[in-house]
């Protein structure tokens, strides 16, 4: 379908509605954390944050040697055969993989298309 020709001239470029005000930029400073301005009073205590920060640096640490030890113990499997064969075998529900299944996994699924007529 083709526009008509008066269309044509009264047509003009689309202008969205959002304007964004400045340039964007990056902050050069490091955030500092401070209680939210609408915390209560007691957590905005220069002490009762304090120990929050702590309490959740000592954490992210305790959480992060956690990960790095199975990483390390060699828990973590990238296939799911690796995994023992009660997660993958007969027994699990899956079952094991037939023939025409392989095939199909190989061939990105191209060796079970049949054409409809």
């Amino acid at each position: 379908m083709r526009p008509s020709p008066s269309l044509l001239a009264t047509a003009r470029a689309h202008t969205p509605l959002i304007h964004f005000l400045g340039k964007r930029t990056v902050p050069t400073a490091p955030h500092v954390p401070h209680p939210h301005a609408c915390a209560p009073p007691e957590l905005k205590a220069d002490s009762a944050f304090q120990a929050f920060l702590k309490k959740m640096a000592s954490s992210s640490a305790t959480s992060a040697s956690a990960s790095s030890n199975s990483q390390s113990s060699g828990n973590a499997v990238k296939e799911f055969w690796e995994m023992p064969k009660r997660f993958w075998g007969a027994g699990s529900g899956r079952g094991a993989l037939d023939e025409w299944e392989i095939d199909s996994i190989m061939s990105g699924g191209a060796s079970n298309y049949t054409p409809r007529r």
